[in-house]
């Protein structure tokens, strides 16, 4: 543990009155350095919480619609969009499987081959918007997620509305 002052333990006496010994003091030493550690895991604890809260929150409210599977095909993460454009409430999409939550076989079949094949793909992707009368075009990508030793861990896919750009060129 770092050499900074967390807090200070105060010990009075011992029970009856007897002086402390050399032996006493290391283990109020050891008492006092497994506190900090303690205090201080928790500080770390807490400061990797708020951070995963924040990108959750900035993941949530992106402009692009972005979902996670992982490697087994099972939703990780869909935000507001992501979930919009699938047709399904928050409540339904994490920990399900992507093949038949997801409804529409262009987005199921690039996740489909980022998973299976580790094969990055993209395309545009016409979807009839629920309480939406009107088709909006996405740009959608799959990208393949590693971990630090390199291993697929699953797929992201990102879709963009290019609706009004589509509309512009027409």
């Amino acid at each position: 543990v770092e050499r900074n002052t967390m807090g200070v333990l105060h010990v009075i006496n011992k029970r009856y009155g007897d002086a402390f010994t050399d032996e006493d003091i290391q283990l109020l030493e050891r008492l006092a350095r497994n506190t900090s550690a303690v205090i201080l895991n928790a500080n770390l604890y807490r400061e990797v919480l708020e951070e995963k809260q924040d990108i959750e929150h900035i993941i949530e409210n992106a402009y692009a619609g972005l979902m996670t599977v992982s490697k087994t095909g099972r939703i990780m993460q869909m935000n507001a969009l992501a979930r919009e454009v699938a047709g399904i409430r928050e409540s339904d999409a994490s920990g399900k499987p992507y093949f038949g939550t997801i409804k529409n076989s262009a987005i199921t079949d690039m996740i489909t081959r980022a998973i299976r094949n580790n094969e990055e793909s993209g395309g545009e992707v016409s979807i009839l918007l629920s309480g939406n009368k009107e088709e909006r075009i996405f740009q959608a990508q799959t990208a393949i997620v590693r971990g630090e030793d390199r291993r697929t861990v699953g797929t992201v896919l990102i879709l963009n509305d290019i609706t009004e750009i589509r509309s512009v060129e027409r």
